[in-house]
């Protein structure tokens, strides 16, 4: 018999393995009893792994604030349609072949669930190349970055018309805690690139919201400390998803700006 022994091994975040499943407050605090206001708006957050790891946080500081807030996120996928590519090879990543199923179903399931009101959308994976059939979206370039306002518009859409307002959020580049070891600088400026498609889609289309997540944690833009006022670390894993105490003040930052957002719509 052979065995093999890992030493060391540890379980990948569960961040990494969500399906889409919804997690809900249902808008009351377990501590103090808040309850949302009777026909307050129903937000659903939907996204990939970066929402996993913040939805904790986000379900937390929404019941303390009377917010009937859920999330669904699917990790790995983000909501844009085709096969995202490989930042350094630029082939088609496997992993996002499930996606095309995965995200249409989860959508289907937690509007059928929540009936929601306002949809928020965070993805990292959306600001990643991708390739629809014979077409390749280069967020390098401006006829990528024209395509992906057609993927964006087709998409928020799509969401309008199951009678939601779509609120946008920006993406941060990934984190540069260690100056010797920086991200790909290109990855860098696709993150970028996708964050400024995202202003100024919000900006031509004044029913849609937008929440600048990007310059909240990263004010000088790449490289970016990844600190907060207090010297915490919002990721201090990968420098991608929301981690440990750092995680709170971001998620309190998100809901003020979802608050914000509901009550423009009249809620």
């Amino acid at each position: 018999a052979v065995v093999v022994v890992t030493l060391g091994a540890t379980e990948p975040a569960a961040f990494f393995s969500a399906d889409g499943q919804v997690v809900t407050n249902d808008g009351a605090s377990a501590s103090d009893g808040m309850l949302a206001p009777s026909g307050a708006p129903k937000v659903l957050v939907v996204g990939d792994s970066v929402v996993a790891s913040l939805s904790g946080p986000l379900l937390d500081v929404s019941s303390t604030q009377g917010l009937n807030l859920s999330t669904a996120p699917v990790s790995g996928c983000g909501l844009l349609p085709g096969l995202t590519l490989d930042t350094t090879t630029q082939v088609p990543y496997e992993g996002s072949r499930p996606c095309a199923e995965m995200v249409p179903t989860a959508l289907d399931a937690a509007f059928a669930q929540l009936v929601p009101d306002i949809v928020v959308w965070l993805s990292i994976w959306d600001a990643e190349n991708r390739e629809l059939g014979e077409q390749r979206v280069v967020l390098e370039t401006p006829e990528g970055r024209a395509a992906l306002t057609e993927l964006i518009a087709a998409r928020v859409a799509d969401l309008e018309a199951r009678g939601v307002r779509v609120v946008l959020v920006t993406v941060p580049v990934v984190a540069t805690p260690d100056p010797q070891a920086p991200p790909t600088a290109i990855k860098q400026r696709r993150i970028e690139a996708y964050s400024e498609v995202l202003r100024q889609f919000a900006a031509d289309h004044p029913e849609v919201g937008l929440i600048d997540l990007a310059t909240y944690v990263c004010p000088a833009g790449d490289p970016c400390a990844d600190l907060d006022a207090d010297g915490r670390r919002f990721r201090p894993g990968d420098g991608i998803h929301y981690e440990g105490p750092g995680a709170g003040p971001v998620a309190e930052f998100v809901v003020s700006e979802i608050r914000r957002w509901t009550n423009e719509a009249g809620a």
